[in-house]
């Protein structure tokens, strides 16, 4: 590498010829390296620097748990991941090899670099975080116009250029109308089970413990899942994620994006469902007085601005009766 691109010894801990050189591992690194340093003495403090760091790992030999290095990997890969697909790639193959160099230190290395980058992640990122019972509208770099349903959030970059991928990372709910851009950029959000790439369309994603997947309104889109296989969609088109699988079903979008309106629409939604929905809504506990009930079907469009409301709607039906208990909210067989 440059020595000119190496501004920090966090720069010189992921280069790989220095890790070669410092534990002599390639005698080519360790030649060039010892030339470097000889012709050029300003470097030699940056070099001192990065070396320090490297002793202090080398001395303590401390073990890292598995685990703890296995969650710094991954957070480290995904945050790579997150800034540029392609340079992922290559540091995986890349930090495969610098890890049988760097032995007993990688761990404590990766760690390292796990800390680092994700601080430099939370420098360049923007995110929008809405609460419980709360929606909010906002409008991208490139003129995308995201609605965030209540409990959710996502992120992307601060600086959007015309030429590249657009990409957000959602965890929630979100309905997406994209802008189209004269070089016809994909625009891409991440999800934790897949990723939906579209150019200029408008869709609804879900992301949610026990509930993901993707409708489309208008336009087209090609959901690619962590498993590598690819579905396209057409208007109507609602794909859940059900265990492993990736399903497909046609709906009105109307009644997918009723949350947008402040409604919640059931089609012989079971009433277990429809608990999950107001507990990832409002963040409150629901329970039934008979675990039988769960299996009821509810039908309807219901408000969904205010809890008290939605709950007083579904005593409406005539067959539920609604009891707040401390902190929970317990449904019952009406009378």
């Amino acid at each position: 590498m440059d020595m000119n691109a190496l501004q920090s010894p966090e720069d010189l801990l992921t280069d790989e010829s220095f890790l070669a050189w410092y534990y002599k591992t390639d005698p080519k690194a360790v030649g060039e390296w010892e030339e470097r340093l000889h012709k050029d003495l300003s470097s030699k403090a940056l070099v001192d620097s990065a070396v320090e760091l490297l002793q202090r790992m080398d001395v303590q030999e401390l073990p890292v748990p598995a685990a703890q290095l296995e969650a710094a990997e991954d957070r480290l890969f995904r945050r790579i991941e997150e800034t540029n697909a392609s340079t992922a790639k290559i540091f995986k193959v890349q930090w495969r090899s610098w890890r049988v160099w760097v032995s007993a230190a990688a761990a404590v290395v990766v760690v390292f670099l796990a800390a680092t980058l994700d601080k430099y992640w939370k420098g360049s990122k923007t995110t929008v975080n809405t609460t419980y019972g709360q929606m909010a509208q906002h409008t991208l770099p490139d003129g995308t116009e995201v609605t965030l349903n209540a409990n959710s959030s996502f992120t992307y970059g601060k600086h959007w250029k015309e030429g590249n991928d657009r990409e957000v990372w959602l965890k929630g709910e979100a309905f997406f109308h994209v802008t189209k851009t004269a070089e016809h950029d994909r625009f891409i959000v991440h999800t934790d089970h897949f990723d939906v790439i579209v150019t200029g369309t408008m869709f609804n994603v879900v992301s949610q413990p026990g509930d993901a997947g993707v409708m489309l309104k208008e336009g087209s889109v090609t959901l690619l899942d962590e498993h590598g296989r690819e579905m396209r969609l057409v208007p109507g088109d609602d794909v859940m994620l059900k265990g492993d699988e990736l399903v497909r079903q046609t709906v009105n979008p109307e009644d997918v994006t009723a949350w947008m309106d402040n409604k919640m629409h059931f089609d012989n939604t079971p009433l277990s469902e429809v608990i999950r929905m107001i507990e990832q809504h409002y963040g409150v506990k629901v329970e039934v007085a008979d675990p039988a009930m769960l299996n009821n079907t509810i039908n309807g469009t219901q408000p969904n601005d205010n809890l008290d409301v939605l709950l007083q709607s579904l005593t409406a039906t005539k067959e539920y009766r609604v009891e707040k208990r401390d902190d929970k909210i317990i449904l019952d067989k009406a009378n």
